[in-house]
């Protein structure tokens, strides 16, 4: 009887908490959506005000998650508890989720699920590239909605968290009723040759692709990864540091159409900045753990799954190709696409985001 009485009583301040959060929200914009006028930064990139987003709510509760090999997994939950339950797959791997993530959800509708993969942001070992695959990543993903007593939830994820969402997917379908993903990447050899390539993403910023080349040794194209993943992960913590810095640096540049400096040299300047490029290039030099096409092979078991895709035109980290291959093996999906958004994303993407969730929502509560 105690344990009863000390759920309910969790739960009962957990919504009288969530009552006074929601008074806080603001009357919604000319497109529905509740306006605020904080900036989303996302890997260095800030929205311009005012932001679509739902103002900040701080977690209802939190967890640290023991899922095996010595990785615990940081959790934090938002919104309503008794609300439509939803998953968040963050980006990298490595990145940690963004406080912005649980912000283009309804709080009054949703319980949103974030946590941070293994060996990033709050997890715990940090930067920790042992027992780290995709199909771990997978495999704590069902731990965790085991765990929460979930029986089944919309799986929410862009650029990685794209990659890991089809592959959870694909593995658990019959634990997701709903999928939206933006920033498709799936791990294909023409996806990874857009980075190394010297008709890819060279072509725009030649220079600072060249200089990280220089710092590698200059290595052919189809072992450039597999350099970078020697080097940052090497015993000279100078090069290794040096090299991850340019790698970020690319990344940054490539993410907005219109980059900032100054954002991006605050991203670099982060403590997180080794540790997360780390992992995400342990995952990349090995084709992040997938067999080849493997995501698109599989795509006919995503037929029973609403599929919304976002995508940004503009977007130079994962561009838009991958995004209309996946959209052709699942002709039932949506393909949003964003003219003016680049990898991160921009105010058009986030009203795209919030529309689509808030439309899930809507017919979810009609079944």
């Amino acid at each position: 009887m105690k344990k009863t009485k000390t759920a309910t009583k969790t739960q009962a301040k957990a919504q009288a908490k969530l009552k006074t959060a929601l008074k806080s929200i603001k009357k919604p914009g000319p497109q529905g959506h509740p306006v605020s006028n904080r900036a989303a930064v996302t890997r260095g990139a800030k929205l311009p005000p005012p932001s679509p987003l739902y103002p900040a709510l701080d977690p209802f509760k939190t967890h640290m998650l023991p899922v095996g090999q010595g990785h615990v997994l940081y959790v934090a939950e938002y919104g309503n508890p008794q609300g439509l339950p939803a998953v968040v797959l963050h980006g990298g791997p490595g990145s940690g989720f963004s406080p912005n993530a649980p912000r283009r959800f309804n709080p009054a509708t949703y319980r949103v699920i974030c946590f941070d993969q293994r060996g990033a942001g709050k997890s715990t070992p940090t930067g920790s590239i042992q027992h780290n695959t995709t199909q771990h990543l997978v495999a704590d993903v069902e731990v965790l909605r085991t765990h929460l007593k979930i029986e089944n939830w919309l799986v929410y994820g862009t650029s990685w968290g794209s990659t890991l969402g089809l592959a959870y997917a694909q593995a658990y379908p019959k634990r997701v009723n709903a999928l939206v993903l933006g920033g498709i990447f799936m791990a294909t050899k023409e996806e990874l040759d857009w980075f190394s390539s010297p008709h890819g993403a060279m072509r725009l910023y030649p220079n600072q692709i060249r200089e990280l080349k220089l710092l590698l040794g200059n290595p052919h194209p189809s072992r450039f990864f597999e350099a970078l993943h020697s080097t940052i992960n090497g015993p000279d913590k100078q090069k290794a540091q040096a090299a991850a810095r340019q790698w970020s640096l690319v990344e940054c540049l490539l993410a907005v159409p219109t980059p900032s400096m100054a954002e991006i040299e605050a991203e670099l300047a982060s403590p997180s900045m080794l540790p997360r490029a780390q992992i995400e290039i342990s995952y990349i030099a090995q084709g992040c753990y997938l067999k080849p096409d493997q995501l698109l092979k599989n795509a006919h078991r995503l037929r029973q799954i609403p599929l919304t895709i976002i995508q940004g035109q503009l977007d130079f980290v994962t561009p838009p190709a991958a995004a209309h291959a996946l959209h052709a093996a699942l002709p039932h999906s949506q393909l949003l696409l964003i003219p003016t958004a680049g990898h991160v994303g921009n105010e058009d993407m986030e009203k795209a985001r919030l529309q689509t969730l808030n439309t899930h929502a809507t017919q979810a509560k009609s079944l």
